[in-house]
């Protein structure tokens, strides 16, 4: 599922949020950054196996070199926008019983 957070602002203030909403019954909260990613015009954020991780797409487009430490501040930024939007969009995301296991 891809969202965009800020619909209304110039191209340089938007968000993309990229987010496996896939989670065990009764798991969302422990699932909020499983398998996610925000990124803005230059940086991506990641949370995926290896931990989190911060890309420079000005300086490498493939995302291959983590600079999460370089940049603590964009990283606050990303994790307060994606945190917003968590707020906002997982409520939706979530119908645990829309699938019941049949009665025998």
């Amino acid at each position: 599922m891809t969202l965009k957070l800020n619909l209304q602002p110039t191209a340089s203030c938007r968000h993309l949020v990229h987010h496996v909403g896939a989670w065990a019954r009764g798991q969302a909260a422990q699932s909020k950054h499983a398998r996610v990613a925000i990124q803005n015009k230059r940086f991506t954020l990641v949370n995926n196996k290896k931990g989190e991780e911060l890309f420079d797409l000005n300086n490498g487009p493939g995302e291959t070199k983590n600079v999460i430490n370089e940049y603590p501040e964009v990283v606050a930024q990303l994790r307060a926008i994606y945190d917003k939007w968590w707020t906002k969009v997982q409520p939706k995301l979530v119908n645990e019983d829309a699938y019941k296991q049949p009665v025998e």
